[in-house]
């Protein structure tokens, strides 16, 4: 055996002289092999662990057992043949030790050793047909549960019957139609199981199998409790050299329709009553579009008298406009398979030439035994025109909300310009507040809706300032305590006078808040973390920022970089760490200017 490289053999032999002897007929022999040893099945054990051989020779009886149990050991795990010497066998011994696994049995003399590299090609090659048969068998069985797992899973009865109409196989489902298992069924004849009465058009329709028809037809069967269902069969004949060979079909259980058809034949007065004085359009067709019935409400919403409409189709009448009649050929096809179908929008033209506009839901229904379809119409056309009326209403809406919104605007920057009026060195502060705080805020990916709410707070978030007089808030000197307390109070002033605002956004809890820090050293509530509003808690970055960057009546202005240095330092303390992370983006990636 020749593959382009050594093969790898694992001598386990306790005698050196009987591994020479084995050694020097691989080296006289055509096989290039490299061979490895061990006098122990501990030895063994441990050598295949790390690198497995092509092959291993094991004497059978080593200084620590008995190789047989070695091969019960790795049965399951081995990935190479074994094969077995002894120096004294006999035949229950051979039959011993090839039923435990190993592919070869040899009794030790020379001869035996001179043949040992013929006796290793032809168990590797035994081998290698052993795993090729078990890879087949496994891929067959694998293939053989895919499909039997997927036939099991079908909601439908599959079954199959031979030439003589007896049962060779029928899917487990059939147990939730008959209460049988399958194996109660297998090898009976499948006409036992259909009720009395239907026997004589099954045996008609297995003649037709016969011929090469395939058939699809409804009759009763008896479960096992004695219980009649209805069901339907698709069956397909087999034909094997062109003789009938059996048969294969599924079984639908259609009990439950059937005793809606016969309610409905039963109630057939109730229903007409019923049909008639519908509000909407209720008629019938058949499979081709043509009426059968309809009722008053028909008659209303077409134009035509009933008289007329039995026996046309909304085709013939050009009810329906040409680019319309491929989608109602769809609703047909539908209703054929046993479907039901809509609503479905159509535009119908009146007798009169006037148009509707209709809702249309089919069902196919089971009249003396024929397939029709029943049609409900409901004129739509005044809805239409009201969900017009109302979307015009909406938009008239939206666009008086935007013109109270730029209203609401104005109001606000009044308010604004009030603030900056009193306080001159600080004009321009709440816009360039109001900018940052809308920046940051996009950047931090915040709702539109709530970003123009913090945009609105931030515009007048000083409106408390009003209370204070205007010596104070322009003093060049430094603030006395009592004058510090005064301006601290602005927050509290803002909120008192925004809070009779019904506003869309809490802006006068943003006013209030914007002083808070994260550590409760703010004012004026000393609230701390997520007990401060988000939109506060960016007004407060932006706050500070536009401060510092902004010259004031008892100092020049410190510059953007001072204030970079001052949020960066105090994140997570003072400042809220998202926030001041997108500032120090917008100011130092996005080149923002105040």
């Amino acid at each position: 055996m020749s593959s382009g490289k050594p093969i790898s053999i694992m001598i386990v032999e306790d005698d050196p002289a009987h591994t020479e002897a084995i050694r020097r007929a691989f080296a006289v022999s055509d096989n290039d092999a490299e061979i490895r040893t061990a006098e122990t099945l501990r030895e063994f054990r441990a050598a295949v662990a790390l690198d497995s051989p092509d092959i291993a020779i094991l004497d059978v009886n080593l200084p620590d057992g008995n190789a047989l149990e070695a091969l019960a050991e790795m049965q399951e795990s081995r990935s190479f043949p074994i094969l077995i010497m002894t120096s004294y066998g006999d035949e229950s011994s051979a039959v011993k030790t090839m039923k435990a696994g190993a592919l070869d049995y040899i009794v030790k003399s020379t001869e035996a050793f001179i043949e040992m590299p013929h006796n290793v090609d032809r168990v590797l090659r035994e081998w290698d047909l052993l795993q090729a048969r078990k890879k087949t068998e496994i891929a067959l069985r694998e293939s053989e549960d895919k499909y039997r797992n997927l036939v099991e899973s079908i909601s439908d009865v599959i079954y199959a019957i031979d030439v003589g109409g007896t049962i060779t196989y029928i899917s487990p489902v059939v147990k939730n139609i008959l209460g049988f298992e399958p194996d109660e069924l297998i090898g009976r004849p499948f006409y036992e199981f259909a009720y009395k009465e239907d026997r004589s058009i099954l045996a008609e329709r297995f003649i037709a199998l016969r011929v090469g028809e395939i058939i699809y037809f409804e009759f009763r069967v008896i479960g096992k409790q004695g219980d009649i269902k209805w069901v339907r069969t698709l069956t397909d004949p087999i034909f094997q050299a062109g003789i009938f060979a059996g048969s294969r079909g599924t079984l639908i259980d259609i009990t439950e329709r059937k005793r809606v058809e016969e309610d409905l034949r039963k109630s057939e007065g109730r229903f007409k009553l019923i049909f008639e004085y519908a509000p909407d359009a209720y008629y019938l067709n058949d499979l081709k579009g043509i009426f059968i019935d309809g009722n008053k409400a028909a008659e209303r919403m077409t134009g035509y008298k009933r008289e007329e409409l039995i026996g046309s189709s909304f085709l013939k009448l050009k009810m329906l406009s040409l680019d319309q009649l491929p989608k109602a050929a769809k609703l047909l096809a539908h209703n054929a398979m046993e479907r039901s179908t809509g609503p479905d929008k159509f535009i119908l033209e009146r007798k009169a030439g006037d148009k509707v506009v209709v809702e249309v839901s089919t069902h196919p229904v089971k009249i003396e035994n024929r397939t029709m379809v029943l049609g409900i119409a409901r004129d739509i056309t005044e809805r239409l025109r009201s969900e017009e009326a109302l979307r015009k209403t909406e938009e008239k809406l939206r666009e008086t909300l935007g013109s109270l919104r730029n209203a609401l605007g104005g109001i606000i920057q009044v308010l604004s310009s009030t603030t900056e009026k009193r306080d001159p060195f600080t004009a321009g502060h709440q816009r360039r507040v109001a900018d940052l705080a809308r920046s940051i805020a996009q950047k931090m990916g915040l709702a539109p809706e709530r970003v123009e709410g913090l945009r609105l707070a931030g515009i007048i978030h000083d409106i408390g300032k009003v209370s204070i007089p205007v010596e104070i808030l322009s003093k060049p000197t430094r603030l006395t305590e009592i004058e510090y307390e005064m301006i601290q109070s602005h927050s509290q002033v803002g909120h008192d006078i925004l809070r009779e605002i019904d506003f869309n956004w809490p802006i006068a809890e943003m006013v209030l808040q914007h002083h808070e820090r994260m550590d409760g050293s703010g004012y004026p509530r000393r609230l701390k973390g997520e007990d401060i509003l988000l939109e506060a808690r960016i007004l407060a970055v932006a706050d500070v920022v536009e401060a510092m960057a902004s010259h004031r009546p008892y100092r020049p202005a410190l510059g953007i970089e001072e204030a970079m240095e001052e949020i960066e330092k105090n994140k997570g303390l003072l400042y809220d760490p998202d926030v001041v992370s997108a500032c120090l983006t917008l100011f130092g990636e996005k080149g923002f200017n105040l």
